[in-house]
């Protein structure tokens, strides 16, 4: 399996790529929730962040899944929550990871 690690100039290239296995994973999904549409929100917010990093792993010529986030801002959902004494630097937050089911 081959690596392919992406930025925030890469989204623009590699939002199909992700809402293609998105589509895939969740192909048989009644729950409105799992729309492409629904879901494309989210890569377009996450991937819109300066600091968004995506790593994907490829088999051949397709992608098999990927990971994507970026670091923890002051605020926001996890606003309130204590950060171990022991973590330097930076916490990464991870919103997605998907694999194809395969």
């Amino acid at each position: 399996m081959d690596l392919k690690w992406y930025a925030h100039a890469d989204a623009p290239r590699v939002r199909s790529t992700l809402l293609d296995i998105h589509d895939v994973v969740y192909a048989h999904d009644p729950d409105p929730f799992h729309t492409r549409e629904r879901f494309a929100y989210f890569v377009d917010l996450w991937s819109g962040r300066e600091d968004w990093s995506c790593v994907s792993g490829w088999e051949g010529d397709g992608p098999v899944g990927y990971a994507y986030g970026s670091p923890f801002k002051p605020g926001g959902w996890w606003k309130g929550a204590v950060r171990p004494r022991d973590v330097r630097g930076q916490i990464f937050a991870l919103s997605e990871l998907m694999v194809l089911p395969r």
